[in-house]
């Protein structure tokens, strides 16, 4: 799986992050996304299958964590993760 490839605990910097991250051209595709294309060479895998690994066990995490997380849910989407803000807790803060 892919989760038994990454490297324990996954480490990014600020920079690798902040070049990843993009916003999706409409709100309804999510507030944030970020390409899964640079890991296909790493991890020999389609950047689709990547996608769908990470956002599934993204998901769970979220789903552990969800009363803390401003994350409310992660969509694979060709090769793209899009993140959904957690409106809720945003209006907490």
């Amino acid at each position: 799986s892919l989760a038994a490839q990454l490297p324990q605990p996954v480490e990014l910097k600020r920079d690798d992050i902040s070049q990843l991250v993009t916003q999706p051209p409409e709100f309804k595709f999510g507030q944030a996304a970020a390409p899964c294309h640079s890991f296909a060479k790493k991890f020999r895998q389609a950047p689709v299958k990547i996608a769908d690994e990470m956002a599934k066990q993204i998901n769970e995490w979220i789903r552990a964590n969800s009363e803390t997380s401003h994350i409310a849910r992660v969509e694979a989407v060709n090769g793209y993760l899009n993140f959904h803000c957690s409106f809720r807790l945003y209006g907490e803060l």
